[in-house]
C-alpha cells in the first residue's frame, strides 16, 4: 500500500473513525440497510458473479453480496474494520467471502465482474485515479454499482442534528471543494465528470431518497449519544464546555423527539445510486 496517497483518511479510519464503526457496527448496518439493498438490487448478481466491495468497512455489504454471488471480497484501508469483518464472516459461517486491507486508489485490486460500494467511495484524495484503478479491475463485460450521499443540505439526517447543535457550539469550517468526505460526490455534475474522467461508460446516476433510522432502532435517548460519537459530532463537540454539551444534548432530544416513529428516529436521506460500465 502506498503511504503517500490518502494518508489522512488512512490515519482517521485506523484510529477513531474505525473504532467507532466497529463499536457501533450493528447500529450503522441497521441505519444503512436500505441503501445496501438498493445497491445489490441494481447490481444484478448471480451465483457466477465475482464481486469486490470498495470501502467495505465491517463487511455488511460484502456478506450480503456473497449471499447472492459466487464470491465477494471486501477491501478497506482500516485494519480494525477489516479485522471485524473477518471475525463477522467466521462467526456467520460465510465461506465465499474474504477481506483484504488495501487502498482502492493506488493498490492492485482483485479482478471481479462487479465492483460495489455502500458509501465507501467518497474518501479518495484523487477520485479520478481511484475510479480508474477500479475500472481496470472490473471485467470488460462487468459493471460498477455504488451508493453515495447527495449534498449535505438535502440530507435531513445530517442537517437537523448539525444545525440543532450549532445553536450552542460553533459550526466547523466547511471543507474545501474536492476534499474527501461523506458528501464529496454529492454534486451530480461533479460525480459524472469524475467517472467520465476515469474512463467509465454508460454512467447512470439515479436519485434514491428514503428515510433512515438514525443509529438504528431505539429511543431518542439512544440516538443522541450515537450522534455524539459520529465524525461530525466529535468535531463539533470536542471543545464544548460541560454546560454547552448539556444544552446540545437537550436540544437534540427535543429536535429528534417528533421524528421518533415508535421504532426509532426516522429522518430523510438523499443518495445517488450509480451504475457504470468499464
Amino acid at each position: 500500500m502506498s503511504e503517500a496517497a490518502n494518508a489522512a483518511q488512512r490515519e482517521y479510519w485506523n484510529r477513531e473513525g474505525g473504532s467507532v464503526w466497529v463499536e457501533d457496527q450493528a447500529r450503522f448496518d441497521e441505519m444503512l440497510a436500505p441503501f445496501a439493498t438498493a445497491v445489490l438490487d441494481a447490481a444484478g448478481l448471480d451465483a457466477d458473479t465475482t464481486v469486490i466491495d470498495l470501502g467495505c468497512g465491517t463487511g455488511a455489504l460484502t456478506l450480503a453480496a456473497a449471499a447472492r454471488a459466487g464470491h465477494a471480497t471486501g477491501l478497506d484501508i482500516s485494519v480494525p474494520m477489516i479485522d471485524a469483518a473477518r471475525r463477522r464472516a467466521e462467526r456467520e459461517g460465510v465461506t465465499n467471502a474474504g477481506f483484504d486491507f488495501c487502498d482502492a486508489q493506488v493498490d492492485p485490486l482483485p479482478s471481479a465482474d462487479v465492483a460495489v460500494s455502500r458509501f465507501g467511495v467518497m474518501f479518495f484524495e484523487d477520485p479520478i485515479a481511484a475510479f480508474a484503478n477500479v475500472r481496470r479491475a472490473v471485467a470488460p463485460s462487468g459493471r460498477l454499482v455504488f451508493v453515495c450521499w447527495q449534498g449535505l443540505l438535502v440530507n435531513e439526517w445530517m442537517t437537523l442534528p448539525t444545525f440543532t447543535a450549532a445553536e450552542h457550539v460553533p459550526l466547523p469550517d466547511p471543507p474545501a471543494p474536492g476534499t474527501p468526505g461523506p458528501f464529496s460526490l454529492g454534486d451530480e455534475d461533479h460525480l459524472r465528470a469524475v467517472l467520465d474522467g476515469a474512463g467509465f461508460a454508460d454512467v447512470a446516476i439515479t436519485p434514491f431518497t428514503t428515510t433512515l433510522l438514525l443509529g438504528g432502532t431505539g429511543s431518542v435517548e439512544d440516538a443522541v449519544p450515537f450522534l455524539e460519537r459520529t465524525g461530525m459530532g466529535r468535531t463539533m463537540l470536542s471543545e464544548a464546555s460541560p454546560e454547552a454539551l448539556t444544552r446540545v444534548r437537550e436540544g437534540l432530544a427535543t429536535a429528534l423527539a417528533p421524528h421518533h416513529d415508535g421504532t426509532g428516529v426516522r429522518l430523510g436521506a438523499a443518495t445517488w445510486i450509480v451504475t457504470a460500465k468499464p
